[in-house]
């Protein structure tokens, strides 16, 4: 066998391996089928393994009779090894320095660790039973970066493999970041290792796949026992987090901290304090690792805000405890909702006018996990639910129970509706009932009974209309009714002109033209208005049929920037009597307003408006 020169970088970069170098390869292949005889040399210029320089290799593989034997030698070290292949064994002798260490960190689940380490010793033993080797490595020289953290050997340690233990006869002291970590005694049978120190987590955020965090620290006083393959760890472990996003929420703790105690085959959890803007978050409890279980985990939750979507809000309290394994587990406790907002806007006559579409959702898999936790939750708020959007200004109430698993909740129970008012053609209508019903087992769709009414001056008496909302809420009906009885096409008449058809078509002035021109507007803005402050951001979008003969049309845009501040445009079209202006408005306080006007005929005006309502 006779090779030219090989790119490693182009060979070997399909497979991901960070390698670069010119190698070239010989040797000669003998022997029979059944039992060949390989002898290969390779050459290696220039090798640099994630950008660390090695430099030249001279590399030799032989095999004959199931022994494989690799040698190898560098500027700075050499390397021998042999593989007794029937009887699954191994030897290993060398001294390497600066040697690339960034891959085998890799394997281990330690991505973006990079670095060397420089060692020298000799090892024997079977390949697949790390409670067999015997020999000595003697670590010289680490020098690892995990990130923007620095990790350091403070000085040179022996490591001992005999009879199935791993032992570090003097301590062994790594920096890992400024803060040591002392290591000492040995692990495998009959063994004792302790683990004592400051370590920084955010190295080792790869292993703990739970929770993504900021800043992350543990003060530790461990010790491991039993054999390698299976150890047991006891001791004790203080941990302090910052901006800690627990995986499936949607909310940042914005601290924590929690006191563990490791015995044998138990964790408990002696104390957990975490901070969730102004709420907090106590918990305790205990886990069993062979098998695992979950023994009285509890949360106590004290004003936490949760957030299930940005038009979702609020605030809870209450206590949770989960009790089970991973293969079957019950969580189960009682939550107040004492504040919650909800602000998504509706378009209902758009709705009942559009003809409807088909519903599509994104449907994630949910946890495997979640599946198997079962619910059993009790759900109770006082009148402290509000739902303020362009739709209706409600104060709500409920008392329900969560069934299902934590990957298909099912509510059961009833969500009265206290005080409110529901806004339907720029009229306010008074709720005198409302519920919103969860009664399937299965999670069907909830059941809507809303009942409101608003009374309307026509030109020669007073009318009464009253709008329901009945049904399932993805096959919600609407209905009007008025007492006196009208036709319903009356009482959209009366709702957008405040006359029924024939008083309208008897005002002065008025024909049936105009009105169906009015109307007609009407119809539009409805129809247009989700759809045109969707396509340009904007929070206010509104069409009406200006005052006199000729057809004019004025349209309102408008931004909210903020809470408290709004930017209005108000546009004249086909009317010369009519005047454009730009509105700035600033909310001082829930009731007090103070708006500036720029008007198209170069006037300026300053309001100052007050809000005034009542329950």
């Amino acid at each position: 066998i006779h090779s030219t020169d090989l790119d490693l970088a182009a060979l070997l970069g399909r497979e991901r391996v960070p390698v670069q170098g010119v190698s070239r390869l010989e040797g000669t292949i003998g022997g029979t089928a059944g039992s060949p005889r390989i002898e290969l040399r390779a050459f290696t210029r220039s090798l640099a393994v994630q950008d660390i320089p090695v430099g030249d290799l001279d590399t030799e593989l032989g095999y004959e009779k199931d022994l494989l034997s690799v040698s190898g030698r560098t500027d700075s070290g050499w390397f021998e090894a042999l593989i007794r292949l029937k009887e699954e064994a191994f030897s290993f002798r060398g001294s390497l320095e600066d040697l690339p260490v960034g891959p085998i960190l890799e394997a281990v689940r330690l991505p973006g660790w990079r670095g060397k380490a420089s060692l020298s010793g000799e090892m024997a033993g079977p390949l697949a039973d790390l409670e067999g080797w015997d020999g000595e490595v003697l670590l010289k020289q680490i020098d690892l970066r995990a990130g923007d953290h620095p990790i350091q050997l403070e000085k040179p340690v022996l490591i001992k493999f005999e009879g199935g233990r791993l032992s570090i006869p003097e301590a062994c002291v790594l920096q890992v970041a400024g803060s040591p970590i002392r290591i000492a005694g040995a692990v495998g049978k009959e063994a004792r290792l302790t683990l004592q120190g400051s370590l920084p987590l955010e190295p080792f955020a790869s292993l703990i796949p739970w929770f993504r965090f900021d800043t992350a620290r543990a003060e530790t006083d461990l010790v491991i026992q039993g054999p390698l393959s299976s150890p047991m760890v006891d001791g004790s472990l203080h941990v302090k987090a910052g901006q800690v996003r627990p995986g499936g929420l949607a909310y940042v703790v914005d601290s924590l901290e929690a006191d563990l105690r490791a015995a044998s085959n138990r964790i408990s959890l002696l104390s957990l304090t975490a901070r969730v803007a102004d709420g907090e978050i106590r918990g305790s409890g205990a886990v069993n690792l062979a098998p695992i279980t979950f023994e009285k985990v509890s949360l106590t939750l004290d004003s936490v805000p949760v957030r299930l979507s940005d038009t979702l809000a609020g605030r809870i309290q209450g206590n949770l405890l989960l009790q089970g394994n991973p293969q079957g587990s019950l969580l189960s406790g009682r939550i107040r909702i004492l504040e919650a907002r909800y602000r998504e806007n509706f378009d209902i006559t758009g709705l009942v006018l559009r003809p409807s579409r088909p519903r599509q959702e994104t449907v994630r898999a949910p946890d495997p996990f979640l599946k198997t936790v079962r619910l059993d939750l009790r759900v109770q708020s006082g009148p402290d639910l509000f739902v303020r959007n362009n739709m209706a200004r409600v104060i709500l109430s409920t008392d329900m129970e969560i069934r299902g698993t934590a990957a298909d909740p099912v509510p059961l129970g009833i969500v009265r509706v206290e005080e409110g008012r529901v806004v339907f053609s720029k009229k306010n209508f008074d709720i005198t009932h409302g519920t919103l019903s969860f009664i399937d087992p299965q999670g069907g769709s909830p059941s809507l009974q809303l009942e409101s009414m608003v009374k309307v001056q026509g030109t020669t008496r007073e009318y009464t209309i009253y709008l329901t909302f009945t049904g399932p809420l993805d096959r919600i009906q609407l209905d009007l009714r008025s007492v006196p009885d009208l036709e319903r096409e009356d009482i959209v008449f009366l709702l957008v002109t405040g006359k029924t058809r024939d008083e309208y078509y008897a005002s002065e002035g008025v024909d049936p033209e105009e009105a169906a021109q009015r109307l007609a507007l009407t119809g539009i803005a409805y129809l247009i208005a989700d759809d045109m402050k969707a396509a340009t951001g904007l929070d206010t979008f509104e069409l009406e049929r200006t005052e006199g003969r000729d057809l004019g049309i004025r349209t309102t845009v408008g931004k909210q920037f903020s809470e408290r501040v709004e930017l209005r445009g108000v546009f004249a079209i086909g009317s010369g009597q009519e005047v454009s202006e730009a509105q700035i408005g600033y909310l001082l306080t829930d009731t007090f307003q103070v708006v500036g006007t720029q008007r198209s005929d170069g006037s300026f005006g300053l309001d100052f408006r007050i809000r005034i309502g009542s329950r």
